[in-house]
């Protein structure tokens, strides 16, 4: 019995000792000896630790890589739309500004003269292309007409229009704010 006990105490004592040497010579004892088991260090580096630590240093960069791109473009994008955005403002502003309406028009059956009176009740100038076509067929166009803020223009087509006739007048700006109507000669 004492031969069984003494080669249990013995084998776990050998144990603890090859755990407790593994450890001390992983924290850098380069040569153990513990009776007749001998254990030395490689003198060659794990190559373990270096990757970790080599992959580390480049996981970060990419990071912080990717988040730079990233900071930079949202920066560069809300610049950019919000430009577009002040610029849509302003634009949308411009045409709540303008108007205008068709104050009169008639025709002078002795000069041929048909007659349009627009006025700018607007705070901004207009130009104003306007366009008559006439039920009998043909149609006429004056492009260009600037008005200025508070300001009524008269436009004049020299143009022959048969009784029973309508006429159909368009009015239109640059920015596409448009006004019909319509006469008829009776």
């Amino acid at each position: 019995m004492r031969i069984f006990l003494t080669c249990i105490y013995e084998q776990y004592f050998f144990s603890i000792i090859i755990l407790y040497y593994s450890i001390a010579s992983y924290f850098g004892n380069s040569h153990i000896n513990y009776g007749d088991y001998s254990m030395k260090k490689r003198w060659t580096r794990s190559r373990r630790g270096v990757s970790e630590t080599i992959s580390s240093v480049i996981m970060t960069a990419v990071v912080i890589t990717i988040g730079i791109i990233i900071w930079g473009y949202a920066k560069t994008s809300t610049s950019i739309i919000a430009k577009d955005y002040i610029d849509g403002v302003i634009m949308q502003t411009d045409d709540f500004l303008e108007r205008y309406s068709i104050k009169n028009f008639y025709y002078d059956e002795t000069n041929n003269m048909f007659c349009i009176f627009l006025y700018n009740y607007g705070s901004i100038s207009i130009t104003v292309d306007s366009y008559i076509s006439l039920s009998s067929g043909p149609s006429y166009s004056d492009i260009g007409t600037i008005i200025e803020p508070n300001k009524m223009v008269m436009i004049s087509y020299h143009v022959y229009i048969p009784h029973a006739t309508w006429v159909n007048i368009i009015c239109q700006t640059g920015r596409s704010m448009t006004i019909h109507d319509r006469y008829y000669l009776s």
